[in-house]
């Protein structure tokens, strides 16, 4: 993006687009999100970034005049990133671990929160339950987030003094 654009946020879902937003518009499963990039840009959204890769044939529609748009191939490979970048890479200054698995990934991860919070830890939680220190957990809307919505939660929670997340 050129320097002169400048986001105030990232948001992948044009519900949550706001003043300022960059919205960047991936192809789901069933929908490509330029089919509501002009609902962002009407919520404030100055900048689109859009999948051009899987846009083939899927038109660039006509958006406010100043707002930024683009294309970038790949753009869904790429989202984590841009979110990590935007949000000041807060993986770095925490340490995650991770629960993968079939079965017991919300009770692993919560009790590890809360055994880290108990034994002094700053500790917080991301997944199914919310997001938070394990004693005052944010509910969320989906029981797995986004990337951007998790790089958006970790700058928060490290905005509040956490140190480690299970998650």
């Amino acid at each position: 993006m050129p320097a002169d654009v400048l986001v105030s946020d990232v948001t992948l879902d044009s519900r949550t687009a706001r003043p300022g937003a960059l919205f960047l518009a991936c192809r789901g499963r069933t929908h490509h999100g330029l089919e509501f990039a002009a609902d962002a840009v009407s919520r404030g959204a100055r900048a689109v970034l859009y999948e051009r890769d899987a846009a083939d044939g899927e038109p660039v529609p006509e958006l406010a005049a100043g707002t930024f748009v683009a294309a970038v191939p790949s753009l869904s490979e790429r989202v984590g990133l841009i979110a990590d970048r935007f949000f000041g890479a807060p993986s770095e200054q925490l340490t995650i671990a991770a629960i993968t698995g079939t079965n017991g990934k919300t009770t692993c991860a919560w009790l590890l929160a809360q055994a880290l919070a108990m034994s002094g830890r700053p500790a917080a939680y991301i997944g199914t339950l919310g997001f938070g220190p394990p004693a005052r957990l944010t509910p969320t809307l989906h029981t797995t987030s986004d990337a951007v919505s998790i790089q958006r939660q970790l700058r928060e929670l490290r905005s509040l003094g956490a140190e480690c997340v299970s998650m």
